[in-house]
């Protein structure tokens, strides 16, 4: 409710599968749909896909692609994490975060990660940007998978 009384900045949930993360993200739909001109969800792997095919139809920088992608005014960037981790991925997930971040438009973001995950897989200065003091933080470090 905090998040919503005041969209701004990130909601960061982060838990296990099963916890209901995408569930969350889709009770937001409507909010978003009433509360914002313009609205976009990405799971990671569609973000990177496509991302990946406009350089590959444009031949550009793919943080000119990343950016048109993730401007909106509210964003859920959902299942952070989820596609495997190399130094490209990396990087695609801190610049759509830093540019959130710096742009202060309401993010959602979840992920499978836990806050000491992303410290340790991730450069500190992404972790720095989820977890700024700002940012309402959702952490389930145990709890049944609701599909089973």
């Amino acid at each position: 409710m905090k998040f919503m009384q005041n969209p701004k900045n990130f909601l960061v949930f982060c838990g296990n599968p099963g916890v209901g993360k995408t569930y969350l993200c889709a009770a937001f739909v409507e909010f978003a749909l009433n509360n914002f001109d313009s609205f976009r969800y990405w799971n990671e792997s569609e973000l990177l896909k496509k991302v990946r095919s406009s350089m590959d139809l444009h031949g550009g920088d793919y943080l000119d692609a990343l950016h048109h992608l993730i401007d909106d005014d509210f964003v859920i960037l959902d299942d952070i994490g989820s596609t495997g981790l190399n130094d490209w991925r990396k990087e695609i997930i801190f610049d759509a975060v830093d540019e959130r971040y710096c742009s202060m438009k309401p993010t959602i973001i979840t992920s499978n990660y836990s806050r000491r995950e992303f410290e340790s897989l991730f450069h500190h200065r992404l972790a720095s940007r989820l977890f700024a003091a700002e940012n309402v933080i959702i952490e389930v470090d145990c709890g049944p998978d609701l599909r089973r």
